[in-house]
């Protein structure tokens, strides 16, 4: 990478994207998130005034009501590949370079972990922009900072969709070498369980015009998750971010009855057999199981809970939101270490039960029905490997799982472990 002054990765998402700039090579490296100047994961957002990040959806959610619409609440959000989008970032990444701008005449390229039928193309503003599989990026993040493996599966969470794919590796004399192996299957995001969690903080809020703090409490819906992901399974979160002074009642929860939702059916079904899938495409040679590496900014929830450890042990960086932008940046320097290619992306979808419907809270649904067949990418950093549950099965689909304690609240949402009345606000009680 002689000339090369820094890599810039790139995650765009359904709502929001992430940003990365490597520069140097090896443990000397240093990475660091760009942001809009407000926050680290840039909510999709420009208009014709030239507003843009945080600034244009605050500018757009001015006079909503968390009673509005949740067309209204995402109302802000645009294409992260429209041309006032790009504009933006590249304007932005302009003056965080000291006005040089983000080009390979400079010396920056940029790769882009492209979501699936996601379009890498190049216009004024990204020339030579190089697309990179999420699974891919995914694996270059292991790479980076993550325990030795002969097999593995990497899980890349997105929004809208999740990408499993198997990897085996092997050590040679100038570095570990990495095979695409079998199938990369699609199943559904985790954004539903965003708009969901949303929700239940806005049904929570007197019916009072919030503004731009519906996208304050879009980012306490991330910090929530974290609580999750890293609490005990059976320890009360409590939402402490955003809006936690207005809530008539706190929201309260364990990972254990979040897991057990009806949201999350759709999701966690159809993870745990891609999953299981992926293992199988790794044949005998995975006999103790593989290294089940799942990151993205979808993965921020507690998902080692739904995995069997029979599976394999589960690892995640400590900061899987920027997994996917942090390891498109590392792809100059790793793509020569990858061979074979995966045979093609399929749809992973249950045997029984559903698909998930569309997300009321966000728009997104699944795009492939429960039918659909099957036709068949030196460390250093500081990371976290656990096993994967051994507990109970995947929760069904439209249903919450045994045991969750779940009772019918507000506006038709499932509420974990709470009294119905408690849950209904004071001004719709009888």
């Amino acid at each position: 990478m002689n000339g090369v002054a820094g890599v810039i990765g790139i995650d765009p998402q359904h709502l929001r994207t992430t940003v990365v700039l490597r520069e140097g090579e090896g443990t000397a490296a240093r990475l660091a998130p760009v942001g809009d100047g407000v926050r680290r994961s840039i909510p999709n957002a420009a208009d014709a005034q030239g507003r843009w990040g945080s600034e244009a959806a605050e500018h757009r959610l001015a006079g909503v009501r968390p009673t509005d619409a949740d067309g209204e609440l995402y109302g802000w959000r645009c294409e992260a590949w429209s041309p006032e989008f790009r504009a933006g970032l590249h304007r932005r990444l302009t003056r965080y370079l000291g006005e040089v701008e983000p080009v390979p005449l400079h010396g920056y390229r940029t790769c882009v972990a492209v979501p699936p039928l996601g379009q890498a193309g190049t216009d004024p503003c990204w020339p030579e922009t190089e697309p990179v599989g999420p699974t891919d990026a995914l694996v270059c993040r292991w790479l980076t900072a993550g325990p030795d493996a002969r097999e593995v599966v990497a899980v890349a969470v997105g929004d809208t969709w999740t990408l499993t794919g198997a990897y085996r590796v092997r050590d040679t004399a100038d570095g570990p070498h990495v095979t695409r192996v079998g199938t990369l299957r699609e199943t559904e995001g985790t954004a539903a369980w965003r708009g969901t969690l949303l929700r239940r903080v806005l049904d929570r809020c007197p019916p009072a015009v919030l503004g731009q703090r519906i996208l304050s409490a879009l980012d306490g819906v991330d910090e929530f998750a974290t609580g999750l992901r890293t609490g005990d399974q059976d320890r009360q979160v409590t939402w402490s971010g955003p809006l936690a002074d207005v809530l008539y009642t706190p929201l309260k929860m364990t990972p254990r009855q979040f897991m057990a939702g009806a949201e999350t059916g759709p999701a966690t079904a159809g993870l745990v057999l891609a999953v299981q899938r992926a293992v199988r495409d790794l044949g005998a040679g995975a006999e103790e199981g593989p290294l089940i590496v799942v990151g993205g900014p979808g993965s921020l929830w507690p998902l080692r809970s739904v995995l069997p450890s029979r599976l394999g042990t589960m690892w995640q960086s400590t900061d899987p939101g920027l997994d996917l932008a942090y390891g498109a940046s590392w792809w100059p320097s790793l793509r020569g270490r990858f061979a074979g290619k995966h045979g093609g992306r399929v749809r992973a979808v249950p045997a029984v039960g559903g698909g998930g419907g569309p997300n009321a809270a966000e728009g997104l649904g699944s795009a492939a029905g429960p039918d659909s067949p099957e036709d068949g990418f030196g460390r250093a950093g500081s990371a976290s490997s656990v096993p994967a549950n051994s507990g109970p099965g995947v929760p069904g689909h439209g249903s919450p799982g045994p045991g969750s304690g779940s009772t019918g609240g507000p506006e038709g949402l499932t509420l974990p472990g709470s009294d119905s009345y408690d849950e209904i606000p004071p001004w719709r009680r009888p």
